[in-house]
């Protein structure tokens, strides 16, 4: 966090509250925990606050169980990502790889199941401009 006391700012990064943001200026694509946490909702019945919290913090989900779990294995010992790795950074290499594979169907596919707008959808060849 920094503040800057003086001119009554108060900048702070907290991707929680939705200051930060997961883009590609190249590829035309954003979101944020927010978005992330919006989507996994609607697919898990889990509230969009508590989700945010597990992405952000010291937090495993086991598919096994399909909970949220602060050990870092599974019910059979195989280890667990963190929630942010594999919701998030997963997520991020995936559009990434579909953007530079200029696989467009994936690419919406993955877009629509996070509820973002690419640059596919109003300039479809835009982003793929060399």
């Amino acid at each position: 966090q920094w503040a800057h006391d003086d001119d009554k700012l108060n900048f702070q990064v907290e991707p929680v509250k939705g200051t930060v943001i997961f883009s590609s200026g190249r590829f035309g694509w954003a979101f944020n925990l927010n978005d992330m946490s919006a989507a996994l909702e609607k697919k898990s019945g889990n509230s969009q606050g508590n989700i945010l919290r597990k992405l952000w913090d010291y937090n495993f989900y086991d598919p096994h169980r399909k909970r949220w779990t602060t050990t870092t294995t599974d019910v059979h010992g195989k280890p667990l990502k963190p929630g942010f790795c594999q919701f998030v950074l997963d997520a991020i290499w995936a559009i990434a790889n579909a953007c530079i594979a200029r696989d467009l169907a994936k690419l919406k596919m993955m877009s629509d199941a996070i509820g973002i707008e690419t640059s596919t959808e109003s300039h479809p060849r835009s982003m793929f401009n060399d």
